[in-house]
């Protein structure tokens, strides 16, 4: 009980403590699930980040295949410090795991997601033993137009087994 004009008596304040403390250790010990792996966060390679860049990518704003593709394993083999493209894949993915791209497939004919790009991250997926069920391509359900144009870049990209998702909302990776 405050006898005076302090905001909590001593005893609150301990009480207040232990309270913190026994929610940090809830926390720090609360992993629901999902059993803590190297792929955990913070992730593989924490606070590491790689830039790749290639003028010729773009030419009249047209995407180019072989830059991008180049601009990919370079960036791959810089993150992971692999001695090979396909061996950084291996050391990001593995046959167990269930991977969602969210392609940017916005309508907007300049500034959307390139098919370039996208199967060279599938066949680096691919590489790396994912196996093509365990791979879906999602993209945002606002334009009608978006399902068109993520199966036409399935279609491109010749990766039969790859699955469109309709419903990002359940889980969006």
């Amino acid at each position: 009980m405050k006898t005076d004009s302090r905001l909590f008596s001593r005893r609150e304040i301990f009480q207040k403590v232990a309270d913190g403390a026994r929610l940090a250790a809830l926390a720090a010990t609360s992993r629901g699930v999902y059993p803590q792996t190297r792929y955990s966060m913070p992730g593989l390679y924490p606070g590491r980040v790689v830039s790749v860049t290639h003028r010729a990518a773009s030419i009249n704003l047209a995407y180019q295949t072989e830059p991008i593709q180049n601009m990919i394993r370079k960036g791959v083999v810089e993150l992971t410090g692999a001695p090979n493209f396909v061996s950084g894949w291996k050391q990001m993915f593995g046959p167990a795991d269930v991977v969602g791209i969210k392609v940017n497939s916005n309508g907007v004919d300049k500034i959307i997601g390139s098919s370039a790009a996208l199967n060279e991250i599938l066949q680096g997926l691919l590489q790396a033993g994912v196996l093509p069920g365990n791979i879906t391509l999602r993209a945002l359900p606002q334009a009608g137009q978006q399902d068109l144009q993520l199966a036409a870049w399935l279609g491109k990209t010749r990766h039969g087994g790859v699955g469109l998702g309709q419903r990002p909302d359940r889980h969006d990776v």
